[in-house]
């Protein structure tokens, strides 16, 4: 996950969506602890300001993540989580929680 060098994943986005939908707190303390030292691994900056929006990714980015959510993602989820996801209502809830964390 958020990765510079490798494409942005409909995954990544699915899969923090599908737990803000059934109330895991992102913003906890230690669940921060651990997205932050996630990013020093994958040698991108800690700094969540720059992950605030679109998790720091460009419109650009997004918007051909979203020519392949089909391929990438559909064959992986059941009728239902198809239906369940909306990657623009999947941003929105994500660039929500981002916006409410303190860095």
């Amino acid at each position: 996950m958020l990765h510079k060098n490798r494409p942005l994943a409909p995954r990544d986005f699915y899969d923090i969506d599908f737990a803000l939908r059934n109330n895991f707190n992102l913003s906890d303390k230690s669940v921060i602890q651990l997205f932050q030292k996630k990013l020093q691994e994958n040698k991108a900056s800690s700094d969540l300001s720059k992950y605030k929006r679109n998790l720091g990714r460009s419109d650009s980015e997004v918007m051909d993540m979203k020519t392949r959510i089909e391929t990438e993602l559909f064959d992986v989820l059941t009728p239902e989580e198809r239906k369940n996801f909306d990657l623009d209502k999947a941003l929105s809830r994500i660039n929500q929680t981002m916006y409410s964390i303190d860095n």
